[in-house]
């Protein structure tokens, strides 16, 4: 027998092995699905697949405002703003106090064209976390688009300077 050809016999058997030996995970808790769905947005780029993993975390109970503010993400990624937009709500009914879900809220608004709702949503950001600098740039983008040039302005000047610290 060829080295090739031995070679080929013992590297088939090894993959054969390796094969019967891999243990296939299925997620089966919603922690389990909302993890699925971070790896396909973050690994593999497929919302699709995200979006089906995170509905079925959502629709195990009890609700979980990280799951809502997850697929309000994958909502906004897709330009679907009113689903976002009520995504995001149903985070803040679930988790008033987290920063993030006010404002995708507000991101959400701001492409909906609500901009007096958007500033809102960014200025209860700014309340639960004063430091984050694209919250700053997204309320200047508002400002500038409810026409308070001097408060767009300030805003940049506060994410340019929060950058610096970076």
């Amino acid at each position: 027998m060829s080295k090739i050809v031995v070679f080929t016999v013992i590297l088939f058997f090894a993959l054969r092995v390796q094969a019967q030996n891999k243990i296939i995970f299925e997620p089966k808790t919603k922690t389990d699905y909302t993890l699925f769905a971070l790896d396909a947005i973050e690994h593999k780029n497929d919302q699709t697949i995200a979006l089906i993993y995170i509905n079925k975390a959502i629709g195990m109970d009890p609700p979980n405002a990280f799951c809502y503010a997850i697929r309000g993400n994958i909502y906004l990624e897709q330009g679907q703003y009113k689903l976002a937009f009520v995504d995001f709500d149903q985070a803040i009914d679930l988790d008033p106090t987290d920063f993030f879900n006010f404002f995708g809220r507000a991101k959400s608004c701001y492409f909906l064209e609500k901009y007096d709702n958007a500033l809102k949503d960014l200025n209860q950001a700014l309340v639960l976390i004063s430091f984050d600098a694209d919250i700053y740039w997204w309320r200047s983008k508002v400002k500038e688009s409810l026409g308070d040039y001097v408060g767009c302005e300030a805003d940049f000047k506060t994410y340019e300077y929060l950058n610096t610290l970076q």
